[in-house]
């Protein structure tokens, strides 16, 4: 029942998105000055990044959950080609209510006022399918409609944004250099427990343990051909080390490594620290009558199956 439940609500997002043109999609609150300022207001942005199933949906749901911030929501997803008129939407109808939803499926939410990745917003410039972007690649890439987008969005709602999008894990050298108020929270987790998820994610949602499942690291082309639990375990560090390389370069105040553990136990001071470099932009208040995420922290295994004891053995070769 709950696949054909998802499937219907997934059918119905996607046609209400597709009826409704660009045009239709502003509504009254939106004017012809709003769409046409070019304000460089710069509230700070937050780019939660990670490889898959290590917590990045999560954490974006505490974050925007207790931290008065914009984000990209179910509701503004069905306007994502001009998000401007969606967030601020969101905004007038939701104000500063929480949305007090911590659950998700995949990355899937349900509820309007829940967050959403929105690939479909970022797809309209990057492009998809790819295991890195090249010089070559965004060097033909106009992104001033995608800035000029963002920095409406700071300055109609003045306060911060949170995008939580997985695929942006590729893109942070391209993010960081595009949003300069921008921050970088990379999600990290034990490759263990992650690596033994994304296999029943594969077998789950495309029918074999043999085929790809979410983003590619920039080594793709190297392990594509090997077995399911050695392609697992080198994405997972793949990942991760793609985005430790891009964040190098970046002032150590625009990004944080959070640990999944930390944010299952330790919520609120992973929220303060996230807060404080936000704040370095301005103010940052708190929702009023969020409720306290309660979580129930899955590590390892402790009794481990065959496909775990391969798992363990890759682990150890890869991450010595």
């Amino acid at each position: 029942m709950n696949k054909i439940d998802t499937k219907t609500r997934r059918l119905v997002l996607k046609v209400l998105s597709h009826s409704l043109m660009p045009a239709g999609r502003l509504f009254q609150g939106v004017s012809v000055k709003d769409l046409l300022c070019l304000d460089t207001a710069r509230t700070g942005i937050v780019f939660i990044v990670g490889a898959p199933r290590t917590g990045t949906t999560l954490f974006y749901q505490i974050l925007t959950n207790l931290l008065d911030v914009g984000y990209l929501s179910n509701l503004s997803n069905l306007f994502y080609h001009s998000l401007f008129s969606g967030m601020v939407l969101h905004d007038r109808v939701y104000g500063n209510r929480p949305h007090n939803n911590f659950t998700s499926d995949s990355g899937r939410t349900r509820g309007l006022i829940s967050v959403n990745e929105s690939g479909k917003f970022w797809y309209q410039w990057y492009p998809k399918n790819v295991c890195s972007l090249t010089n070559d690649m965004l060097s033909g890439i106009d992104f001033s409609s995608m800035v000029n987008t963002i920095r409406n969005i700071q300055h109609r709602l003045k306060k911060p944004l949170v995008f939580k999008n997985q695929t942006n894990s590729q893109r942070v050298a391209s993010l960081a250099k595009l949003f300069p108020d921008s921050v970088f929270v990379h999600v990290v987790r034990d490759p263990l427990p992650v690596a033994g998820s994304i296999i029943r994610h594969r077998k789950r949602f495309l029918g074999s343990v043999d085929k790809w499942y979410s983003i590619k690291p920039d080594n793709y082309e190297q392990i594509k051909d090997l077995g399911y639990v050695d392609q697992v375990v080198h994405q997972l560090h793949g990942v991760d080390r793609m985005i430790e390389h891009a964040l190098q370069g970046l002032d150590p105040k625009r990004s944080l490594k959070v640990d999944y553990e930390d944010i299952c136990r330790s919520w609120p001071d992973v929220v303060s620290e996230v807060k404080k470099r936000l704040e370095l932009f301005g103010p940052v208040q708190e929702r009023r009558g969020a409720l306290s995420p309660e979580i129930r922290f899955e590590g390892a295994p402790v009794e481990k199956d065959d496909v775990d004891i391969m798992i363990e053995k890759k682990i150890r070769q890869i991450y010595g």
